[in-house]
């Protein structure tokens, strides 16, 4: 069964080829209008200003921009922002789409519901990075720092960015076991780059971590322990399938997709006569 919001990205495609067609400058808002003006003005504080007014203003979508297109044809630093204002507004869409309102809730979390349930290996759904000790001020102990959090995914409600895990169910963060060199390798290690052993580790030590949370499997609640500006807390929260990542985030979740962005745009551009 393919993923609810991969067809909701589809038909968002199809709608905004067709808005596209049907716009044109005449019948855009007049404000924007002016606006699109101002992005390549000869003040670069103007340009700048005029394209956060465009990202800022969430009665616009990349549609509505699409309409003037047609303008900035001639125009390359315009035509550039016009296009990161059309894109900032995707990204908007998108998000809402997939995390809803405060209130409701989004296809993300209705497909999830089912989706997250069930047995398996765990999973807290976010995307992190693993820290010897005292790499980080203040932290004595290894960490893993949380880079991103996945809508739908227990941690997204619980974690934020920059939160460093330093516990697990009572125990401290894994880090690699220095190892045992014979005589041979001891002399390669000399001459060796000490920062790509450092990377190494720290890879190992991330993927011991989600290990951890697989092994503990779907469904099972867990307490960690949590640096967050620099004050310890625990979270408890229920783990997710893991196998849920494959489904509601084709690839392997560490990456922010652009959720269809190219597409739409190409098709926008197409739209307007490139």
């Amino acid at each position: 069964m393919r993923p609810l919001f991969l067809d909701a990205h589809r038909l968002a495609l199809a709608l905004a080829v067709g808005a596209a067609l049907a716009a044109s400058p005449a019948t855009a808002d007049p404000v924007a209008a002016g606006v699109v003006e101002r992005l390549d003005a000869a003040s670069f504080t103007e340009r700048e200003a005029a394209t956060q007014t465009l990202m800022a203003d969430a009665t616009q979508t990349p549609d509505t921009l699409a309409a003037w297109l047609p303008l900035t044809r001639d125009r390359p630093e315009a035509r550039a922002r016009l296009l990161a204002a059309m894109h900032h507004q995707h990204l908007r869409e998108a998000r809402l789409a997939l995390e809803g309102p405060d209130a409701g809730g989004g296809l993300l979390q209705r497909a999830g519901r089912a989706t997250l349930r069930g047995p398996g290996p765990g999973s807290l759904g976010v995307s992190h990075r693993a820290f010897p000790a005292g790499a980080m001020p203040g932290v004595d102990e290894p960490s893993i720092a949380v880079v991103r959090t996945l809508p739908g995914f227990p941690a997204h409600a619980k974690l934020r960015v920059g939160d460093l895990i330093v516990g697990l169910n009572g125990r401290p963060v894994a880090w690699p076991e220095p190892a045992f060199p014979d005589a041979e390798d001891r002399a390669r290690r000399r001459i060796e780059d000490r920062r790509q052993r450092l990377l190494a580790d720290a890879a190992r030590a991330a993927t011991l971590f989600s290990e951890a949370v697989q092994t503990a499997g779907a469904g099972t609640s867990i307490t960690l322990r949590v640096l967050r500006d620099g004050e310890p807390i625990e979270v408890a929260l229920t783990l997710a399938r893991s196998a849920a990542l494959r489904s509601l985030y084709p690839g392997d979740g560490s990456r922010d997709p652009d959720l269809g962005w190219a597409a739409r745009r190409d098709a926008l551009l197409a739209a307007a006569g490139g």
